[in-house]
């Protein structure tokens, strides 16, 4: 091999080996910037199926004081299903949304005392169930008509109100977030690829002239 060649060969190694790191440097950028726009997608996500939580969570309370009222009109145990429903469904829900993110801001302690006047309206639907089933219609309703259980159901909806205020402002700012994420990706990727083909383009101009001496 001549010198020339030997020359040749060694710059062509140098080329493939800049490039190699180049490439790399701009993958290892692209991956990083799609990792945090993933985190604000699922940040996204997160909130939105928190806030679909506390909805259903109000709405399965209403219908369960619906079957409780219905229940206690009656008397016959079909009407308790949405009441069943509740027990069943709610702990789960709530216990969802407290190890969510949410819970740490400074709204997640309202999820708490939610949980709280919950588990209180349950408490007095039961005893009204109960004391329908044994001393009849005329006693249960002397019962609810104190208003006890209406009091309770206010604050479980402005509670259920609270929060869902706090997630919508939370997912407000998610959504701001991952589109910034998603213009500050593309604009990683357009200007890698312009830098990634002005090295190439200087580095195969420096090539030819090398070999051209």
């Amino acid at each position: 091999m001549t010198g020339r060649e030997h020359i040749v060969e060694l710059l062509k190694d140098r080329a493939f080996l800049f490039a190699i790191t180049a490439l790399a440097l701009i993958l290892g950028l692209a991956y990083w910037d799609w990792r945090q726009f993933e985190n604000a997608a699922e940040g996204v996500q997160e909130t939105q199926q928190s806030l679909l939580r506390i909805e259903h969570i109000l709405s399965t309370m209403k219908d369960a004081e619906t079957g409780q009222r219905g229940f206690l009109i009656a008397g016959e145990d079909n009407f308790l299903e949405p009441y069943n429903t509740a027990r069943t469904e709610i702990a789960g829900e709530l216990a969802s949304i407290r190890s969510s993110s949410f819970a740490l801001t400074p709204v997640g302690s309202t999820l708490g005392v939610l949980q709280q006047t919950i588990d209180a309206k349950l408490v007095e639907m039961q005893r009204l169930i109960d004391l329908r089933r044994t001393e009849g219609e005329e006693p249960a309703f002397a019962q609810l008509k104190e208003g006890s259980g209406k009091r309770l159901m206010d604050e479980i909806r402005i509670y259920c109100a609270h929060i869902e205020d706090s997630l919508r402002a939370q997912l407000d700012t998610r959504n701001r977030l991952a589109e910034s994420q998603t213009r500050q990706a593309r604009l990683i990727s357009a200007g890698a690829s312009c830098i990634l083909f002005i090295l190439v383009a200087l580095a195969t101009l420096k090539f030819k002239r090398e070999i051209g001496r």
